[in-house]
C-alpha cells in the first residue's frame, strides 16, 4: 500500500515537472496566445445602426455628428451622445479605450448632469 502511494506521488510529481518545464520553455508562445485571446475579447466592435429617424444635418460649435465611436476625451463623448440622439437611435453601445482612464467618470458626469444632457438633446 505504501509503495503504491509513493509511486502515485512520484508520477504526479513527474507530471507537474513536465508541465512546468513545458511552460518555461514555451513561455513566449503561451504569452502571445493568451495576449491575442484577451485582446480579441476586450476589443469589442461597435455596431452602428443603419437607420436614422429625422436626423438633422446642422452644424454646431459645441457638438457635432461623428462616426468615431472610440472616445478619447469629454468632447468625443458629447459628440457620441449628440450623434445617438440626433439619429434617433433607441439604444447604442460604445466602448472606452484602455488608454482613456477617465472615460467612465466622464460618461457618468454627462449622465448625471441634466443641464448638459438637455443642451445636447435640444440641438
Amino acid at each position: 500500500m505504501k509503495l503504491r502511494r509513493i509511486l502515485t506521488d512520484i508520477i504526479w510529481l513527474l507530471i507537474a515537472a513536465i508541465i512546468i518545464t513545458l511552460m518555461v520553455t514555451h513561455k513566449k508562445e503561451i504569452n502571445t496566445y493568451v495576449s491575442t485571446r484577451v485582446t480579441n475579447v476586450l476589443h469589442e466592435k461597435v455596431v452602428v445602426p443603419t437607420e436614422t429617424y429625422n436626423a438633422r444635418s446642422y452644424s454646431f460649435e459645441t457638438v457635432r455628428q461623428t462616426n468615431n465611436f472610440e472616445p478619447n476625451n469629454m468632447q468625443d463623448l458629447k459628440d457620441i451622445y449628440y450623434t445617438v440622439l440626433n439619429n434617433g437611435w433607441e439604444s447604442f453601445t460604445f466602448y472606452c479605450p484602455v488608454d482613456y482612464n477617465n472615460c467612465l467618470d466622464d460618461v457618468l458626469s454627462i449622465a448625471k448632469d441634466n443641464i448638459m444632457y438637455l443642451e445636447i438633446n435640444n440641438y
